[in-house]
């Protein structure tokens, strides 16, 4: 059954690529189509430093840089952390920022947008979603990037991705497949039990992901 949120949490472990040198570099796209902006970006600020969000940014982080990013959407406002840092809120409507979880389908792409000039090169090791806002102090407890994940197994109402190079994956937490958009044919594994533990990431530098 398809579930509109109109709060939600996302969570990146992630880096612009350090040769990277476009404006925009969208990183969340609600449409399942890719009919529409982006519902958050990247922008450049100055030369090889870019600030995060949509119609108005914040923070700073080089190319090449990891970074932990969060942002969370309460119904009426946007608010971006970087590495567990409040950087700034401002509104955005639902009509923009509603994001349709359950399709057997694609429910929203990372990592694009319409435009083909406002995509970006960059490298996911994780990536995390929560049908709720997070509070400040949630979100500064999550700090910055790690190379294991983001939330600890077993987390409720999350839906985790450990990124390990596959173009299709399950979740490490919650249930949902990541694919590859370039790839086809993406069948879900069966789910695993619930009883069994789900292994971490045993490289020490997060695996990268292929960009739009």
């Amino acid at each position: 059954t398809d579930t509109e949120l109109t709060t939600w949490s996302v969570v990146y472990d992630m880096k612009i690529d350090a040769a990277f040198t476009g404006e925009y570099f969208g990183l969340l796209q609600p449409s399942a189509t890719n009919s529409g902006d982006a519902a958050f970006f990247w922008k450049e600020d100055t030369t090889g430093v870019y600030e995060a969000g949509i119609t108005t940014y914040y923070g700073a982080v080089n190319r090449g840089a990891w970074v932990r990013v969060v942002v969370t959407y309460d119904g009426s406002d946007i608010s971006v952390y970087l590495n567990g840092a409040l950087q700034g809120s401002h509104a955005r409507p639902t009509s923009t920022h509603t994001i349709t979880v359950g399709r057997t389908a694609a429910d929203v792409l990372l990592m694009t947008d319409n435009t083909a000039s406002e995509t970006g090169a960059g490298r996911l090791a994780a990536f995390a979603i929560k049908n709720s806002v997070m509070t400040a102090s949630d979100i500064t407890a999550l700090g910055g990037p790690t190379n294991t994940y983001i939330f600890a197994d077993g987390t409720s109402s999350v839906v985790e991705f450990r990124l390990d190079g596959s173009a299709c994956m399950q979740a490490s937490v919650g249930t949902g497949t990541l694919q590859d958009m370039s790839t086809e044919g993406c069948t879900p594994a069966p789910t695993p039990s619930p009883t069994s533990p789900t292994p971490s990431p045993t490289s020490p530098t997060p695996s990268p992901t292929p960009s739009s």
